[in-house]
């Protein structure tokens, strides 16, 4: 949070004009896999959880504002603020990682970035990764 929630502390919480989906990821409208069948998530929804969002938002900056640390102040937060993602690791653990995220029942969000992730790798190493979506992704082996 040190570093994320400076884009969301210099808020001012009495004219917030800040676009909220920039700071924070709010799907939209749709059907979405569950493990128990699928979930309606409305336009009705969207609106709420981005008012929601910005009211969480302005409490944040209030918070900063009166001293508070962003490391506490951050419980004020919805968990969904973007962030940026750094990974490191062997082709073993990536392809552990993918394994785990891509499968059809996992967290839409995690299923999203691991194919983004696959794609980014497959252009920097387009035979292994290559072979790995064609025989491993989605099939939820455990890596090797």
């Amino acid at each position: 949070m040190r570093y994320t929630g400076d884009r969301i502390r210099q808020i001012d919480s009495t004219n917030y004009d800040t676009d909220i989906e920039a700071l924070f990821y709010v799907p939209p409208a749709g059907h979405y896999p569950t493990r128990n069948g699928f979930y309606a998530f409305t336009e009705s929804d969207r609106h709420e959880y981005l008012s929601e969002y910005t009211l969480g938002a302005q409490a944040y900056a209030r918070a900063i504002a009166k001293g508070q640390p962003a490391e506490a102040a951050r419980r004020l937060l919805p968990s969904g603020y973007r962030q940026n993602f750094t990974m490191a690791g062997t082709i073993r653990s990536v392809f552990h990682w993918l394994d785990q995220r891509i499968l059809a029942d996992s967290q839409a969000e995690a299923q999203t970035l691991a194919w983004m992730a696959l794609d980014e790798l497959e252009k920097w190493e387009p035979e292994l990764f290559g072979w790995y979506r064609k025989n491993r992704a989605g099939k939820n082996t455990l890596a090797p």
